[in-house]
């Protein structure tokens, strides 16, 4: 994933040991992961790296721009000082983190090229999926003790005899599953030296995608190291394309496998491996992007985590939270960041795979026992009297903990969706008596806490033409009509309620959803809500290479693609109408680059082989931006007046806020469509009696002092990017 991956783990176990809770070089707060070292100065700024990914530490100019925010201002421009999560006092910028660190003793490297020699055919190596088939070459390697006379190798896929549970990994159409993806093309390549390499076999690989056993027989032939490179990779479950086998196998000419590690063949190396859920050197290294990036949210426990119940209590009756997660929630109460938590999931100790019949447990044992719980057969929800009381005890567990450190608990993510679910039928009266059971312990034993109920997944467009009728009976798919339900039935119950409005959406999407949700706000407050609602998970992508448009149509949001500088003014524009809102807003998420439809980041994706280097792209400095630039903003209504000096058809959007000292601002952009280059056109505000305004552009950072003309700013140059003018 990263460069130099042996020294890094190195340095990152070493560093852990011996510095993970320091003082940052600014000053910032302890709490998991490793500080940031000083890389280099560009400009007059530092760069900090974490672990390889450097970061600097001024507001960089990501687009070229108009030298002035008004006509006939000749000011100089001039850049924010941007600020870390423990300098702001207060913002509305959020993220669902990547996973939360985990120990070693609590960790695993599911797809690890080891497995390929375990002689274990349950396991699996995977590599690192790619947005297109040949990207880059994919390979694994075999290095023997010693010289062996081998005379045929086998390459195997991963066996199993349960059926996958049908709502267990996204419905990408041809998808292989994972230890089952087969190249349709492919070398197998035998050395001596490492140099030189003879190919056995080179060419199409007949029923890649069916059959379970490949033979690749040779004249006996000495060799120290086989390799396999690979071409032509099939897309695999929702993580791209990928190459998976289960065995790879290699026979001496007595028939012996000598690729077996017990074999003394332990030298084993792939292009890469699939890391989905994280190893700890990777948290390790980036986790205090977090504070770097200026949030004052963030939600825990959505997706895979080790505060998920079924982590938490690994044995019955015992229940632990692993000390690295508990370190990462420090950090993030020691820099002032609100942490929403999800208390989540079924738990195989109580609900088995399929649940509980007739008071027992069905198929306690998961079909794939190496991978990670998300996508693969999520344990079943607690429906029996014995596994709700387990539940219960989780959550009174979870409440006593962290009462105090939480700023919300989230009752269960997206439960709405089977997969996230744990059954492929969604049982709503067993939700609402999950969420409102969780409500009361919550209530009583963390009363200074409030309570979130959970997000549902989806967000219906178009709601603003629904009539009251259609409000009631939405005659939805079943994922919206439960949503809806439970806006209308237990809402009102709970402190906040999260939505999870667009991933990846068009301009036009976008636009249709700004018209909706002041009718989700109304339908919520009809019904007796009266908190805060969160935009608690939601995305913009742009992904090199794009999805190939024979595939778009089959990969969750393939088909809309934007380029890293779209991105990054979209996710301007979002998040500066979630604070106009005041709607806390969470990217989703801040450091993972790696799945397979897009990238679910703030940070670049440079390759997509395992020596992997992640940077920060334009969207993360322009969210870093925002979070500094509205520090203390609480939105108003100052009825400010906006007068176009030239028609155009992009609808102004306009939000009016006061500052913490004391004065006023407006945030102005036009449309929704986005371009790599956007000129500017002229607008006059009218801001009343004021002695000072300031422009800043939240995309460069830039700053510049405006003219005020009885009252008027003339003549401010506003685009598609949410220009920010402060006045007093």
């Amino acid at each position: 994933m990263m460069r130099n991956y042996k020294f890094y783990c190195i340095a990152a176990a070493l560093s852990a040991l011996f510095a993970g809770c320091s003082e940052t070089p600014n000053g910032g707060a302890k709490g998991f992961g490793q500080e940031p070292w000083r890389g280099a100065k560009c400009g007059g700024e530092e760069i900090l790296c974490y672990g390889d990914c450097m970061v600097y530490q001024g507001a960089p100019d990501l687009a070229d721009d108009s030298p002035t925010f008004q006509t006939g201002n000749n000011s100089p421009l001039s850049k924010i000082k941007v600020k870390k999560s423990g300098e702001i006092k207060s913002n509305f910028i959020g993220v669902d983190t990547t996973r939360m660190p985990r120990t070693r003793a609590l960790d695993y490297y599911y797809s690890s090229p080891a497995h390929l020699i375990d002689g274990d055919t349950e396991t699996c190596w995977i590599s690192n999926g790619q947005r297109r088939a040949d990207v880059h070459p994919t390979w694994i390697r075999v290095d023997f003790p010693s010289e062996r006379q081998v005379s045929k190798v086998v390459l195997k896929k991963r066996q199993k005899d349960v059926a996958r549970q049908p709502y267990s990994k996204l419905p990408f159409k041809g998808a292989q599953e994972f230890g089952r993806g087969m190249p349709s093309k492919m070398s197998v390549e035998l050395s001596a030296d490492g140099f030189n390499w003879k190919k056995i076999f080179d060419g199409k690989v007949e029923g890649s995608d069916k059959n379970m056993v490949f033979e690749f027989p040779c004249e006996p032939t000495t060799a120290k190291m086989v390799r396999v490179v690979a071409t032509e990779i099939p897309r695999v479950e929702c993580e791209g394309h990928c190459f998976t086998i289960g065995e790879f196998e290699v026979y001496d000419a007595s028939g012996k496998n000598v690729a077996l590690a017990s074999n003394g063949s332990a030298a084993l190396a792939s292009s890469s491996y699939n890391y989905n859920r994280f190893p700890y050197e990777f948290h390790s290294a980036l986790w205090k992007l977090h504070s770097e990036i200026g949030i004052k949210y963030a939600r825990i426990g959505f997706h895979d985590d080790p505060i998920n119940w079924h982590e938490v209590e690994r044995e019955r009756g015992v229940l632990k939270v692993d000390p690295a997660a508990d370190e990462a929630i420090d950090g993030f109460v020691n820099d002032g960041i609100k942490i929403v938590m999800c208390l989540n999931f079924g738990n195989r100790l109580y609900t088995g795979q399929n649940g509980v019949v007739n008071g027992k447990v069905v198929d306690s044992k998961r079909d794939l026992p190496q991978m990670p719980e998300w996508h693969y057969d999520m344990p079943a929800p607690p429906s029996s009297d014995e596994a709700l009381a387990a539940w219960d005890r989780y959550v009174e567990f979870m409440a006593k903990r962290y009462a105090g450190k939480v700023e919300y608990f989230e009752v269960w993510n997206e439960w709405n969706i089977g997969v996230y679910w744990g059954a492929e039928k969604r049982d709503y009266e067993l939700f609402k008596n999950i969420a409102m059971r969780s409500l009361k312990i919550l209530r009583r034993v963390a009363p200074d806490t409030k309570v979130m109920l959970g997000s549902p997944a989806g967000f219906r467009f178009g709601c603003h033409k629904w009539t009251p009728e259609q409000w009631k009976n939405p005659n939805e798919r079943e994922m919206i009509n439960l949503k809806i339900r439970a806006f209308a039935d237990l809402a009102k119950h709970f402190d906040a309620v999260g939505i999870h409005p667009y991933y990846k959406a068009s301009p036009d999407r976008l636009e249709k959803y700004d018209l909706d949700l002041p009718c989700l706000k109304k339908f919520l407050a009809d019904n007796g809500f009266k908190g805060v609602i969160m935009v608690s998970e939601w995305n913009s992508a742009s992904t090199y290479p794009g999805i190939p448009p024979e595939e778009a149509g089959s990969v969750w949001n393939g088909k809309s693609n934007f380029t890293e500088i779209q991105k990054a003014k979209i996710v301007s524009q979002r998040y500066m109408c979630d604070t106009g809102r005041a709607m806390p807003s969470f990217f989703c998420e801040l450091y993972n680059p790696f799945y397979g439809a897009f990238e679910l980041s703030l940070l670049r994706r440079a390759t997509d082989e395992g020596a992997c280097v992640l940077q920060p792209d334009a969207a993360f400095y322009a969210t870093r931006n925002i979070a500094t630039i509205t520090d203390g903003f609480k939105p108003a209504k100052l009825g400010l007046k906006v007068v176009r000096r030239k028609q155009d058809a992009r609808e102004l959007k306009q939000f009016e806020f006061e500052t913490p000292d004391g004065g006023k601002a407006v945030a102005l952009w036009l449309g929704y469509e986005v371009a790599n280059s956007s000129p500017r056109t002229e607008v006059d505000l009218h801001i009343g009696k004021a002695d000072f305004a300031e422009a800043v552009d939240v995309l460069n950072g830039a700053k510049q002092i405006l003219k005020i003309e009885n009252g008027v700013v003339k003549g401010l140059l506003i685009n598609d990017t949410p220009l920010v003018v402060r006045f007093r």
